[in-house]
Order: structure tokens, then sequence, then C-alpha cells
């Protein structure tokens, strides 16, 4: 038996619980209204656990470790266990723990998603074994759908996301590092802002990044193909705000947490979530459907090696085909890589020959069209931590089939609720889930009756 395993089994001995002799096979609506709550709970009483092996795995080679984490997900998928339904959908968990597993973000995302699998292990006192696998087996689908409800489906969630209010620091038994987390988000909360569309339309040279098409208001060739373009966030703005209430902020607290592990988020950025949601670095510029398919995580940019360059990588033909389709009418080669870089001085020049030609005027020497602060500021690049954070969400999503499973859900319960605002969090969706049940529950019993 390797080091890490005597260690763990060994130290990681955990009491058996209410909590998880909750967790029963897939169900009901009703029953599904608390398994978020349950699942979340497993996990919490997982953290201590999950920062100790993380600790052991630090300086190891992880591979000798892959092999271990994958067994207990097949422990996993061989059980009854292993499927969330929510009216109608399915959602197999396995594809959950090897989605975190393969699109963790550097070495301490993946230590984070090794320890937090391996963890499952941890015995009860007293316990056959039997009984052991039964929990280990709970704790494993404990773990994907926390991942899942309070990972995934934020980045899923809005458009409006949460609303900015006071943050509530989760409760005094809430863990260590949770507690950490809720610090740093409360010193971030600011009021609400907006992106700077302006500066991210100039910096991109008010051209799809994308595609290569032109705004179509800012035309400075009319032989170029142009269309409508807006600025998109690299992670969604609902990703970066919460609502007050211990319940939310438990969940969302929980929510940075495992982000902040996942991804390597730093410290700097939690600290100040808020301003960088809104800042030039987390937006780009894109055509309306470059712009949809990026926001439903139909493709993503993984980076070549070069600076600010990056390959366009597909989760969907449809998309492929069509992002190619567009990049050829501008003599884009399919491949080609998508260079950032300031292109703000470019834009201007090739806009003024515009309106020099349209006028008649002679071309102005200057390289800029104003001598104000604006007209003089460089502007920040994408961030490249954005990117691979949007990449390995985009990534779990295609490979566990989480993306269908929420936007089925989302489409049934979210997308034409006039009278309830988007769900920004799993809970919320589930209560409209369930409202939606009871009323029709409500409906049947009226015309059974008449």
């Amino acid at each position: 038996m390797d080091q890490l395993s005597q260690t763990h089994n060994r130290q990681d001995s955990i009491e058996s619980n209410a909590t998880i002799q909750s967790i029963q096979p897939a169900g009901s609506v009703s029953s599904t209204l608390s398994t978020g709550s349950v699942s979340l709970g497993v996990y919490e009483d997982l953290i201590p656990h999950i920062q100790r092996l993380k600790g052991e795995l630090t300086g190891k080679d992880l591979k000798a470790y892959v092999g271990k984490a994958n067994f207990l997900v097949q422990t996993l998928a061989a059980s009854d266990l292993n499927e969330t339904k929510f009216c109608g959908s399915v959602l197999k968990l396995d594809g959950v723990l090897k989605g975190m597993l393969e699109h963790a973000v550097g070495v301490k995302g993946k230590q984070y998603a090794l320890a937090t699998i391996i963890s499952c292990e941890a015995d009860a006192d007293g316990q056959t074994e039997d009984e052991k696998g039964l929990d280990k087996t709970k704790r494993l689908k404990a773990v994907a759908e926390t991942w899942a409800f309070y990972l995934l489906f934020i980045f899923k969630a809005g458009p409006n996301g949460y609303k900015n209010q006071p943050f509530v620091t989760p409760s005094a038994a809430t863990t260590p590092t949770l507690d950490e987390t809720a610090s740093f988000l409360q010193k971030g909360l600011k009021e609400s802002r907006t992106m700077p569309r302006d500066n991210v339309l100039r910096r991109d040279g008010c051209q799809c990044v994308i595609t290569g098409w032109v705004d179509r208001e800012n035309m400075y060739d009319r032989e170029t193909a142009s269309a409508k373009v807006e600025v998109a966030h690299i992670l969604r703005r609902a990703v970066a705000t919460f609502k007050d209430g211990s319940k939310e902020a438990r969940a969302a607290a929980t929510t940075f947490d495992i982000l902040r592990n996942f991804t390597g988020l730093g410290e700097e950025v939690i600290k100040n979530l808020e301003d960088y949601a809104d800042h030039v670095a987390n937006g780009i510029t894109m055509n309306l459907l470059a712009h949809a398919d990026w926001d439903d995580y139909l493709f993503c940019l993984k980076p070549t090696g070069v600076d600010h360059e990056y390959v366009i990588h597909y989760f969907s033909d449809g998309t492929k085909k069509t992002i190619r389709a567009m990049r050829g009418n501008v003599q884009i080669a399919p491949d080609e890589p998508v260079r950032f870089r300031d292109r703000s001085d470019e834009f201007q020049q090739k806009k003024r020959k515009k309106f020099n030609d349209e006028d008649g005027a002679q071309p102005s020497t200057s390289t800029r069209s104003g001598s104000g602060p604006q007209d003089s500021a460089k502007y920040e690049l994408p961030s490249k931590t954005f990117i691979a954070i949007h990449a390995a969400i985009a990534g779990v999503m295609h490979m566990s089939g989480a993306g269908k499973f929420f936007d089925e859900l989302l489409s049934k319960f979210d997308k034409n609720d006039k009278k309830l605002p988007p769900a920004s969090c799993w809970d919320e969706l589930v209560v409209k889930a369930v409202n939606s049940d009871l009323s029709q529950s409500v409906h049947q019993l009226l015309i059974t009756s008449a």
C-alpha cells in the first residue's frame, strides 16, 4: 500500500452521520429539493480531509494517484447512485468526476480534484466492509452533485445573476477555508458596475476576434464583411455576484472555494471579484453568433504556447462549421490562431482614412484621434486566467453532459418564467421546478374534480 493510502486510512476516520445517510438513489422532484443541500453538507464534512490530502500530494508525481481516483470513479459508475434525475433530465455523475479530473487547471487544480475524490474513502469507526463501501459511494455522489450544482450551474445561470447586497458570512460551523473565502468576497463587494464596452471595442479594433468580421456600426471598408458585434464577458458576470441570506451565502462561499481550488484563482482576484468581472481583461469583442456559442460553452480558446495566442477548440460541429465559414469570408484560414493585441491605434488609423477618403481631406499624421487621457491609454489584453477557466468549465460541461442537463432544465423552468427573475443558483431553480410541479398537480386535481 502506498504512503498516501496508509496515511489516508489511518487519519481520515470520519463519523457516519445523518447527512450522508440522507443520500439516496435519484427520485422525484420533491425529494430533489433537499438534494443540493444534503450533498453540500457531506462535501463540507470532507473539506478538512481534502485539505490534508492536498498537502500530502504537494511535490509528488500525481500520475501515481490518478489510477486510484479513476478506480473510485468507476465504483460510482457501477452503482445505482450514479444518476441525478430531475424532471425528466438525467445527469451521470461519474462524468462530472471524470471531467473535473481531466480539466482541472494547473498542478494545484489537479491536486484538489484528486484529493477530493480520494477523500471519499474516509471510513467511519465500527462499520462493516459493506457499510464502508456504501458510504464511500455516497460521498462520491455528494462530491459530484456539489461540483455540478454549486460550481458548474453558476456558469450557466443568469443572465442577471445574484443582486449585490451585503454578504452574510456562513455559520461558525463552516470550515476555515470557507470562512477565508467568505472574507475575501465580503471585502470585494462594490456597487454594481458595467463593462467598459467602448474600451474593449477599441482594443479589439471593433471587430469580432473569433471570426474577423468588423462591427457594422464602425465599418471602415465597405468591402469588408460586417456584423453587429457585442462585448462578451469571458467569465459571466453572474459568477461574481450573489444574494444576501445565510443559505445563499453558504452556497456562494462554497462556489468560490471550489473555483479557487479548481482553477488556482488568486487571492487578489477573489478580493476584487466585482472589479475583475467588469474589467476590460474580462471582455472580448464577438459577433452575436459567436457570443451566444461562447456563453453556451460550445467552443473555447486554448493557448498555443505563444503569448496571448490561442487556437479555437470546438465542442459542436455546427459551431465549428459556422465559425469556419465566417472566417473564410474574410480570408482567415480555418485553423488560424486567435491573436490578442491592442488594435486601438490600428483601427483609428483605418477609420480616419475612411473619413478622409469620403470628404477628400488630406490624411493626418497623428496616430491618435484625440489628446485626452483616454486616447493615450493602452488597453489590457484578455486575462489568460479567465480564458483558461472558461476552457476548463467548457471541457467539464461537455465531457460530463452537465451543459445539456442544465440547458434542458433552464428551458423548462427558467426561460419562460415571466413572474420571477432568472434562477441565479441551483436552489432557486429547484424551487421553481417544485412550484411548477405543484401548480400542475393542483391544475390536474381541479380538472379531475370538475
